[in-house]
């Protein structure tokens, strides 16, 4: 039987947006991160902005490009699935969702107002210029700054279609989520789907406590259908291949606010559909 791989992906696109001050603190960002941490990230943070400048009401859209590419030059070195938000200040190692909670840090410190939409697949960022729109696409240093309407457009639409486009080992196959989201995400949630995110990394390493106990703290912050859909799976798992009896109980104990609340009880767990790359 092969085995198969979680992937996370979300998405952002028009809205009303959101503003500095509803954004989580980056101590929210790195509750994982050793001790030391935030000061050292803040610090990092603090001395960008002094070497960047502030930007002015004329020039919004060509300081944001600017800030876009030294944030790349700075911090975002190497793409890696499954980043922790900490990697960026220490490895420059980043991945969808680290580098996009990295851009919702800085646009808030500099007041814009910028929209987040998650999708089923994939996140970016659309911030709301007073000379218009902007997509950011954070993964992509070359060409992630999109001014262009219609490109825009396309973009937006191809995320909206939730495809998975990931390429995965030859013996390993994806999973394709039931659940079908493309909404606006407030920034605040950010921590929870870095949480979710850590969740599936474990969940892919067969790590059963650590998943759930990254899942229930994805669930304080943000109850996604992601979570109940993850924990079905996680439960499946567990109960075919955790031969631990003890170790079992306890997760399953600590699975079930998530069968309760979610679409799928114990007994009547989803099928797993595979979407193979």
């Amino acid at each position: 039987m092969k085995r198969f791989l979680l992937i996370l992906v979300i998405a952002c696109t028009f809205g009303a947006g959101v503003h500095a001050q509803e954004f989580g603190t980056l101590e929210s960002l790195l509750t994982d991160a050793p001790a030391g941490m935030v000061p050292a990230a803040s610090a990092k943070l603090q001395q960008f902005r002094r070497e960047l400048g502030e930007p002015t009401v004329a020039n919004d859209r060509i300081f944001l490009q600017t800030l876009f590419k030294q944030v790349h030059r700075n911090f975002l070195k190497k793409y890696v699935a499954y980043s922790e938000f900490q990697d960026v200040f220490t490895s420059g190692n980043f991945d969808c969702l680290t580098a996009t909670a990295l851009f919702s840090q800085m646009l808030s410190e500099y007041a814009y107002r910028y929209s987040l939409i998650e999708t089923n697949y994939h996140i970016f960022i659309v911030v709301h210029t007073i000379h218009g729109e902007v997509l950011l696409e954070t993964t992509d240093r070359i060409h992630g700054f999109v001014t262009d309407e219609d490109e825009i457009v396309e973009r937006v639409g191809g995320y909206r279609r939730n495809q998975l486009t990931t390429a995965v080992a030859s013996d390993k196959v994806m999973y394709a989520y039931h659940t079908d989201l493309y909404r606006e995400l407030s920034a605040d949630k950010l921590p929870g789907l870095l949480h979710f995110n850590q969740a599936i990394r474990a969940f892919n390493n067969t790590d059963w406590i650590g998943c759930v106990a990254k899942l229930e703290k994805a669930r304080e912050i943000y109850d996604s259908p992601r979570n109940e859909e993850l924990a079905a799976l996680l439960l499946r798992a567990v109960w075919d291949h955790e031969h631990d009896e003890s170790r079992k109980k306890e997760i399953i104990s600590r699975l079930r606010p998530f069968i309760i609340s979610g679409n799928s009880a114990t007994g009547n767990i989803p099928e797993p559909s595979f979407a193979g790359r």
